[in-house]
């Protein structure tokens, strides 16, 4: 009897935490500011079956907003008696003002830091912990602050998705990452309030993923674009076809360096691990931003590839490409005309072999999609990405070679030393290197390091 009492006395208490808990949708939630951002936090809470008040400095005039009429917009001290969680929707700048004269209200609430930094910095604090200072009796969790108006406003898919989460009280932080769960976001708890500043330097971030890949294609195309300036404008003085044809051409022999650059650092890398005879060795850090530097590398080849396809195919005729068309001379009296009929061999394998490497790319470039990619086991990705991209290695190289394979004989010594020609030899390089590391004696050392085999040392 004194259990079923118990029991009883124990269901009732849950029930009543529950009902209370503040991130449980159909509870009420407080944003206190009425901007874009606050607006659009507003609505997607209340898609996700909260109740919202907002709280404005004016929320007579707020209410006149077409964009707030489906929430009650109240004063800021009336909005803070709604709820024990409240988002900071308002700029830093503000927080003296505003937060200071409501310090006794907001005593054990939990506070969600919305805000973001106009520029990025190392030093001070930031500004969730600058809002601790001012309110040390509220609870300060930072976040939502990498998510746009407009992704919140938006479909879910239609945006950035994930936010991330930081706070001091362990508490108040699980219930925000279950509001943010609620409200169909991808939170990510990174820790104590101490890492607030590294989140809200996210949103200031420009491509930082992307330097080391834009610096080294950079490189590249600066090298082919002054070789094409100074061996094919200013030696022959010719500019009538540069500004289309030439500049099609530098994609092209730029899409080959990379797509060596994409592949030569796997090779690097397994030979370094052959030579250490362990792959708990660390590599150089070099090789190590080049390896990380590769996804981002080829969707840069795809794009180059694809301006390639289209500047080609708008100049493409047999007045640019005479030797690929089968050609008749008439003569007319004194008067003698060229008719180009249809293309060689050489000429269709040419044109075959450039759109297999564009389709590769693509399908390179698709894989990459997270939406994809999370339906793609381990192996088959694997597969893509390294057996499809050799491939579009290989039609890249044979692109080329096929259509000057008719002039090879006459090339003098220099002209190995091109930089047009350098990418397609350091191409072939790689493709031979990799074949190399194919063979069985070699292949199956690599797999048994990678398994965890260690030379000189046996696995108990």
């Amino acid at each position: 009897m004194a259990k079923d009492v118990y029991t009883n006395e124990r269901t009732i208490e849950m029930a009543e935490l529950d009902n209370n808990n503040p991130h449980k949708p159909g509870s009420t939630i407080t944003v206190l500011g009425s901007g874009d951002f606050g607006r659009a936090l507003s609505k997607r809470l209340s898609m996700a079956g909260y109740n919202v008040r907002i709280g404005s400095r004016s929320p007579e005039r707020r209410q006149k907003n077409p964009s707030l009429l489906t929430h009650r917009v109240v004063s800021l001290k009336e909005a803070l008696n709604h709820s024990d969680v409240i988002f900071i929707a308002i700029p830093r700048d503000a927080y003296d003002a505003t937060m200071t004269p409501l310090r006794t209200q907001l005593k054990d609430k939990i506070l969600i830091d919305v805000s973001n930094p106009t520029q990025a910095s190392d030093q001070g604090s930031s500004n969730a912990e600058y809002l601790a200072s001012l309110i040390p009796e509220a609870r300060v969790v930072k976040g939502f602050n990498v998510v746009s108006a407009w992704s919140l406003e938006s479909d879910v898919y239609g945006g950035s998705r994930v936010v991330y989460i930081c706070g001091n009280d362990t508490v108040a932080k699980e219930k925000v990452l279950e509001i943010a769960r609620s409200t169909q976001l991808n939170a990510m708890d990174l820790g104590s309030l101490k890492m607030a500043s590294n989140i809200e330097n996210k949103p200031l971030e420009l491509f930082p993923s992307w330097r080391v890949a834009f610096a080294m294609v950079g490189v590249l195309y600066l090298i082919i674009l002054l070789y094409f300036v100074l061996k094919r404008v200013v030696k022959k003085s010719k500019f009538t076809d540069f500004p289309l044809k030439r500049m099609s051409l530098i994609n092209a022999f730029t899409v080959i360096g990379i797509l060596d650059m994409v592949y030569l650092p796997g090779c690097i890398a397994a030979l370094l691990q052959l030579a250490y005879g362990t792959k708990y060795r660390s590599f150089p850090r070099w090789l190590d931003l080049w390896m990380k530097s590769r996804k981002q590398l080829g969707l840069i080849a795809l794009t180059m590839a694809a301006m390639h396809g289209c500047m080609s195919t708008l100049y493409w005729s047999p007045g640019y490409k005479s030797r690929l068309f089968q050609k008749s001379t008439i003569h007319i009296g004194n008067v003698s005309i060229d008719e180009y009929k249809k293309m060689f061999a050489q000429g269709e394998a040419f044109l075959t072999l450039g759109v297999l490497a564009l389709t590769s790319l693509c399908i390179l470039g698709v894989t990459s999609l997270p939406t994809v990619l999370n339906r793609m086991s381990w192996r088959e990705w694997n597969f893509v990405q390294s057996g499809l991209g050799y491939f579009a290695l290989v039609c890249s190289l044979l692109h080329f070679t096929i259509f000057v394979y008719e002039g090879l004989s006459e090339w003098k010594l220099e002209v190995y030393f091109y930089p047009t020609v350098l990418v397609v030899i350091i191409g072939y390089g790689v493709v031979i290197l990799r074949l190399i590391l194919f063979l069985p004696c070699l292949a199956s050392r690599v797999k048994k390091i990678r398994s965890g085999w260690e030379r000189g040392r046996e696995i108990v």
